[in-house]
């Protein structure tokens, strides 16, 4: 769609342009979509998802402020149309793990902020113990393994 627009990138003027209209259009649209989409995965519902997005917004955009312009210039500079989405899919399983790191972040951060209410039933009935700030390693793995198959598609499926 923007090789229509632009035209083909045989000057880095035009290079720019096709990166500025995919980071300016796109890119803040897939950052907001993959938080709310695994917000939904994760049984947080939209509400999870927009927190999600807005606890990690700043990080992923500046981080994708300098990884995306740069692989998009390499990519429409000097890869042939035919391997353009080879190595935007390259380029794209990186960006994904980063995005999984910072949805696990968000996630930890998120454990450790429990409201009185959500924990007062569990221990109702419980003789009163200490309560420690961290939460178990073991708690991390046991809340992304069963969605892992679902999260694997959606990362399969995004990069086509």
């Amino acid at each position: 769609m923007i090789e229509h627009l632009v035209g083909p990138a045989r000057c880095p003027r035009a290079a720019a342009k096709k990166v500025a209209l995919g980071h300016v259009f796109l890119f803040p649209s897939y950052a907001f979509l993959f938080n709310v989409w695994m917000g939904g995965l994760e049984g947080k519902g939209f509400e999870g998802g927009v927190r999600k997005f807005m606890d990690t917004w700043r990080t992923v955009f500046v981080a994708g402020s300098v990884f995306w312009p740069a692989a998009n210039m390499v990519n429409f500079m000097y890869c042939p149309p035919k391997h353009r989405v080879l190595f935007l899919n390259g380029g794209g399983l990186f960006w994904n793990a980063f995005l999984s790191y910072q949805n696990a972040k968000s996630n930890a951060k998120n454990a450790l902020c429990l409201p009185l209410e959500a924990i007062k039933p569990r221990l109702a009935g419980r003789p009163p113990r200490r309560l420690t700030l961290a939460p178990p390693p073991t708690l991390r793995v046991r809340l992304l393994l069963p969605k892992l198959p679902l999260y694997l598609c959606f990362v399969c499926f995004s990069s086509l």
